[in-house]
């Protein structure tokens, strides 16, 4: 979504430059966008009403707001052992929940084997690290 055009009734007001999930990392909490004389503004998960592939469209134009830096989060087997970090996300256009998630293993392994999407995950409320469920996932 980093880069579509954002419009607000048919006008653009500027492209995306952050998406905010939820804590479960499930949906989108928020969305951020840099707007050509507005600098950067937020506009609230409800109010994203379509996400298309050139642009996505909103119900409000929302408020100015200091865009927020997510940490990255960890990713751990069900065992406890680090499998590396969570990088992204893919949306699902349709129904703007979180399909899969970005897992990078490292600068080495994404160089050789590319990162991978896993699609069965949990996110531990203390930590903030995500679970996977499943070993490996699909490459993208």
């Amino acid at each position: 979504l980093i880069g579509l055009a954002v419009l607000c009734h048919g006008k653009p007001i500027g492209h995306v430059a952050a998406v905010l999930l939820d804590g479960q990392l499930r949906a989108i909490q928020a969305l951020y966008f840099d707007g050509p004389l507005s600098g950067t503004r937020r506009v609230e998960g409800a109010q994203v009403k379509l996400l298309g592939r050139v642009s996505v469209m909103v119900e409000d134009k929302g408020r100015r707001a200091r865009l927020r830096e997510e940490p990255i989060r960890r990713a751990l087997s069900t065992s406890g052992v680090r499998l590396g970090a969570i990088t992204g996300a893919l949306i699902d256009q349709r129904s703007g929940r979180v399909a899969a998630l970005e897992l990078s293993r490292g600068f080495w392994e994404d160089l050789t084997q590319g990162r991978q999407w896993v699609f069965h995950y949990a996110v531990n409320r203390d930590s903030e690290d995500v679970l996977l469920m499943s070993e490996g996932g699909e490459k993208p």
